[in-house]
């Protein structure tokens, strides 16, 4: 049980916090997507 423990807490403390994270995202650009996602989901459902 100790060791479950263990790696869960040494799991978590290398995930970045929620702020450390929003930061990140804020940095990055948006995606130029070629396609519209409602038409890529439609396509994909179609079978092409």
């Amino acid at each position: 049980m100790i060791d479950y423990i263990l790696r869960d807490v040494e799991r978590l403390a290398v995930r970045p916090t929620r702020e450390e994270l929003l930061r990140r995202l804020s940095k990055l650009r948006p995606l130029q997507l070629p396609d519209t996602p409602e038409r890529t989901i439609r396509a994909m459902r179609d079978g092409r």
